[in-house]
């Protein structure tokens, strides 16, 4: 397991820019060809109040496993979770198999409940949760392909907090959010984020800053990359299927060129 962080930069030549590959969020044109890898990476909150959410996704896992490979023969699975500290699961080694993926979400579920963090194993006694240094770390530990369509799909109830916060009075923030949002525009990585669009369920807050609305005068994560934001109180009251969402996401997106 890894808990170190790297920052690295790529940067898109207009006169490369293929029209036909522009990101416009619609199904790519399957007339055009296109071999491109698939690289998804669920960054996952554990913390005490997640597993009936992390059970959600489990029940879709089958769907996403094989819209993702029906897409690319060269689609790949890694994940990272955290609570106050982040750990890249297996160092992000991709996970082999739709039974590996599915026995990961069963054992980040019942780990929901111990009220630790998966690093220290601190107890979790504050509302904030460290989805930015969890972002930063699957960044940096998981491989991502090139060429390759690249999605961060992030789920927490709760909100963040920037570098030097101290979380649980056991751990520094180790960054803060433009560092991770120009992080995810040069590594051209889509975040889309299940979040609370009213309030967390720790400690209230206004439209999810960062997720569903702008963080400090910032656009949210979604909108500078071209992902997506979705409402997980819809997926509490089963008006919104976590599965579906995601499988959605994964054909909207495949073979499209990151441009923003």
């Amino acid at each position: 397991m890894v808990n170190t962080h790297v920052d690295s930069g790529v940067s898109v030549d207009a006169s490369t820019i293929d029209s036909a590959r522009i990101d416009s969020g619609v199904p790519f044109d399957a007339s055009i060809a296109c071999s491109d890898a698939l690289d998804i990476v669920f960054v996952l909150d554990v913390s005490t109040s997640m597993g009936d959410v992390l059970g959600d996704i489990r029940a879709g896992i089958t769907d996403i496993w094989n819209t993702a490979t029906g897409l690319s023969a060269n689609a790949q699975f890694g994940m990272v979770v955290f609570v106050d500290d982040a750990v890249a699961v297996n160092d992000c080694t991709p996970i082999g198999s739709v039974a590996q993926l599915q026995a990961q979400f069963d054992h980040w579920r019942d780990f929901c409940s111990s009220n630790e963090s998966p690093l220290s194993h601190e107890q979790n006694v504050d509302c904030e949760e460290n989805s930015l240094d969890a972002v930063a770390l699957a960044v940096a530990a998981c491989p991502w392909r090139t060429p390759a369509t690249r999605i961060i799909v992030h789920v927490t109830d709760d909100t963040f907090e920037e570098h030097p916060y101290r979380l649980s009075d056991s751990v520094t923030v180790g960054t803060n959010y433009a560092d991770v949002a120009a992080t995810l525009v040069s590594e051209e990585i889509r975040f889309a984020v299940f979040a609370n669009q009213g309030t967390a369920t720790c400690g209230s807050y206004s439209g999810a800053p960062g997720f569903h609305t702008p963080f400090m005068s910032q656009p949210s994560l979604p909108t500078q990359t071209g992902g997506r934001a979705w409402d997980l109180d819809q997926v509490r009251s089963d008006t919104l299927n976590m599965g579906t969402a995601i499988s959605d996401l994964l054909r909207d997106e495949y073979c499209t060129l990151f441009l923003f």
